[in-house]
């Protein structure tokens, strides 16, 4: 699977997933977190995932990383674009993210994320906002089957 494809399957996946329930540590259509979204394309681009539900509500930035970085490729935070995972700290602390979002357009110039909302219930898609951006602490690439 080319790189297009790869980012074509994971915009696809990402925004099917929009308006799924928000259940921490779930991982299905009835109910799934933000790690779980990016879960749930990495097994729908046919990786083999080691999953894990070793955290609480407010995350496990150490873990969050280990995991991303099995699973995909780091890559400089200004490189990132449609099809990529942004790790993300509401604590502003770099080495600490606790949340997964997944860019799945650009239209005029702005990016739009897809990620699981505790307060709104669900998963969302909303531009990608200067806030957001700043929170932004890692971004990593899907890689394709295996």
């Amino acid at each position: 699977m080319n790189r297009r494809e790869i980012i074509e399957k994971v915009i696809y996946r990402a925004n099917k997933l929009v308006g799924t329930p928000f259940v921490h540590q779930g991982r299905n259509k009835s109910g799934i977190d933000c790690i779980g979204l990016v879960v749930d394309i990495a097994k729908y681009l046919g990786q083999e995932i080691d999953d894990t539900k070793r955290y609480g509500p407010e995350g496990n930035g150490k873990l969050l990383l280990e995991k991303c970085r099995q699973h995909g490729d780091e890559i400089l935070i200004k490189k990132y674009g449609p099809g990529d995972v942004v790790l993300l700290s509401w604590l502003r602390d770099k080495e600490k993210p606790h949340h997964a979002g997944v860019v799945v357009s650009s239209y005029d110039g702005l990016y739009f994320l897809v990620h699981g909302n505790k307060k709104v219930g669900k998963i969302v898609k909303h531009i990608l906002t200067i806030d957001y951006h700043q929170r932004i602490t890692h971004a990593f690439r899907f890689r394709g089957p295996g």
